[in-house]
């Protein structure tokens, strides 16, 4: 049997046992806390001392030439919007330069490479040139010519011709607005005589004479959706008119010969 005294050292050691392992995890969250401090101290030296970093825009961008001459050339403001978005991403002169140079064929290339050194030693003065050079008055007869040349190509829906020609119609308006006249009507004129397919050109001609109060998009919303709802049918049905004219001018031309060998 335990003495009073006995029980006593028991309970001191107990206490001695807890005082013991209170110290050791003081000292342990007193080790974490000052590793924490130290971490973050580092992480703060770390924020300070990087640099920014410039990422530059993923999309493609298209190379200039010179005015635009095909469909795939891109419009002079156009190009010129975009090289600007593009320049804010990069930070250092030396490096908008190069990338302007690097966004340009000849002949346009050569124009700026040509200039004197102090025309084209900042990313604004060369834009400034490009703008004076290829985005001047005399481009707009550039796009009327290719306006008015547009076809619809092969394999080409009408919904993306319409939208190019729709394109180039408002680069023109941007320069000169006076210089094609009434939008919907010259849009409308335009679009129908560069439809590819013949019997779809005289379907689309008669709508559009059937309704000529009616605007452009308007009236390229209604014959997108006619064409995409009879495909099939208005082909097979034009196909069967044509070739009810062509039977038909046939016994008119048989019947002539005919009348011409009784005469004879």
């Amino acid at each position: 049997m335990e003495t009073k005294e006995e029980k006593l050292q028991k309970e001191v050691d107990e206490l001695s046992k807890k005082l013991y392992h209170m110290h050791k995890e003081k000292g342990e969250n007193l080790q974490l806390k000052q590793q924490l401090e130290h971490n973050n101290k580092i992480i703060e030296q770390l924020q300070k001392s990087t640099k920014t970093v410039y990422v530059a825009k993923e999309r493609p961008f298209i190379k200039l030439s010179g005015r635009p001459e095909k469909d795939k050339d891109p419009i002079i403001s156009d190009w010129l919007e975009d090289a600007r978005e593009h320049l804010v991403t990069i930070p250092d002169e030396k490096a908008k330069i190069d990338f302007l140079m690097q966004n340009l064929i000849s002949p346009a290339k050569d124009e700026i490479r040509l200039r004197p050194l102090l025309e084209r030693d900042s990313a604004a003065k060369i834009l400034l040139l490009i703008h004076s050079i290829y985005d001047g008055d005399d481009s707009v007869s550039q796009l009327q010519q290719l306006f008015f040349q547009r076809n619809q190509k092969e394999n080409e829906t009408l919904q993306d011709y319409s939208l190019n020609l729709m394109k180039i119609f408002d680069q023109i308006n941007k320069r000169d607005n006076t210089v094609l006249g009434d939008k919907d009507k010259v849009l409308k004129d335009r679009f129908i005589e560069g439809i590819k397919e013949p019997h779809l050109k005289r379907e689309v001609k008669r709508f559009s004479y059937e309704h000529k109060t009616m605007k452009f998009l308007e009236f390229r919303q209604e014959v997108l959706l006619w064409v995409n709802e009879n495909t099939q049918s208005w082909k097979v049905k034009l196909q069967m008119q044509d070739a009810e004219v062509v039977s038909n001018q046939a016994i008119k031309s048989e019947h002539t010969s005919k009348d011409n060998s009784e005469i004879y």
